[in-house]
C-alpha cells in the first residue's frame, strides 16, 4: 500500500493505492472497494499533473529526504544524551521511543498517561503508543514526529529536555 498523505505531505487527500500480485489481496480488497472509494477525477487530474513533473519531482523528494533526516538526527541525538532507546527510523516521519527509563515505576498505562500530560504541560505533543491500536509496543514506548519544521522542532525538543529536568 503507498499513499499519497505521508510521502507528499498531502494529508487528507485519501488517495492511496495497493499494488499485489497476491491474489487474495485481489480478493479481499476487490469485494470492497467499490465505486464509492474512487478518487475525484478532479483529483486524479491533480495528482497525474504532479507525478508527470519529473522536474519537480526529484526536487521535492531529495529536499523532503535531506530535511527528514535533518530532524530525524536532531530528535536521534537528544534521545542519545538522555541515554533513551528508540526503534531505528528508516524512511518515516516519526520515530519509536522507549520512555521506560523516565517512568518512576514499572511501565504502566497509567503513568503513560501521567507523562503524556505532563509533557502537554511543558507545550509537546508526544503521544504514547497506547494510542494506536495494533502497535505491539509495551506501554512505554512514545511516537515522536519529526517531519515538521526544524525550527519548531528544535523547539520541542529543548521543551522535551525541559520536561524530563523536571518529572
Amino acid at each position: 500500500m503507498w499513499g499519497f498523505s505521508k510521502d507528499f505531505a498531502m494529508s487528507g487527500s485519501r488517495c492511496a493505492m495497493i499494488y499485489s500480485q497476491n491474489q487474495s489481496v485481489h480478493k479481499i480488497f476487490g469485494g470492497t472497494i467499490g465505486f464509492q472509494h474512487m478518487v475525484s477525477g478532479v483529483m486524479q487530474m491533480k495528482l497525474c499533473s504532479m507525478l508527470q513533473d519529473t522536474t519537480w519531482l526529484d526536487y521535492f523528494l531529495a529536499e523532503s529526504r535531506r530535511r527528514l533526516k535533518k530532524n530525524a538526527t536532531l530528535v536521534t541525538n537528544t534521545l542519545d544524551r538522555h541515554n533513551i532507546p528508540y526503534l531505528k527510523p528508516q524512511g518515516t516521519l516519526f520515530l519509536w521511543a522507549d520512555f521506560r527509563s523516565i517512568f518512576k515505576d514499572k511501565p504502566s498505562a497509567e503513568e503513560a498517561n501521567l507523562i503524556f500530560f505532563k509533557m502537554l504541560d511543558h507545550h509537546i505533543y508526544i503521544p504514547s503508543s497506547l494510542g494506536f491500536n495494533g502497535t505491539h509496543l509495551t506501554d512505554s514506548y512514545f511516537r515522536i514526529v519529526y517531519a515538521i519544521p526544524n525550527d519548531a522542532l528544535t523547539i520541542a525538543m529543548q521543551r522535551f529536555e525541559e520536561f524530563l529536568a523536571a518529572y
